[in-house]
């Protein structure tokens, strides 16, 4: 819904993601949400794919005049039946923490 409103005032581009934890190389990207199950695997066998950890995305609105500024949000949510449109705001990080997530 967010996409759909600003893009009635700016220009937005939208991207995003998915994080799967064999691409993570630090001890430190666990997915506290799955609790001591590793989820990773689940439709190897059904649907021949891993099961992704995270999923992110980024807003950016483009500033279209002078003195007119750029607008983003970023979101960092877990791939959990917790995560909820209702909790939202729980996932919103800012730009450089969606960084440093995707770089570990």
């Amino acid at each position: 819904m967010m996409v759909e409103c600003w893009r009635n005032v700016k220009p937005v581009s939208v991207v995003g993601g998915a994080v799967f934890l064999e691409d993570c190389t630090d001890s430190s990207c666990s997915v506290p949400e799955w609790g001591s199950v590793d989820r990773s695997e689940w439709f190897v066998d059904s649907h021949g794919v891993k099961n992704a950890a995270y999923y992110w995305k980024l807003i950016v609105r483009s500033a279209v005049g002078s003195g007119d500024t750029e607008d983003h949000i970023a979101f960092w949510m877990p791939n959990h039946e917790s995560a909820k449109a209702s909790a939202i705001d729980d996932y919103v990080v800012s730009v450089e923490e969606l960084e440093a997530n995707l770089a570990k």
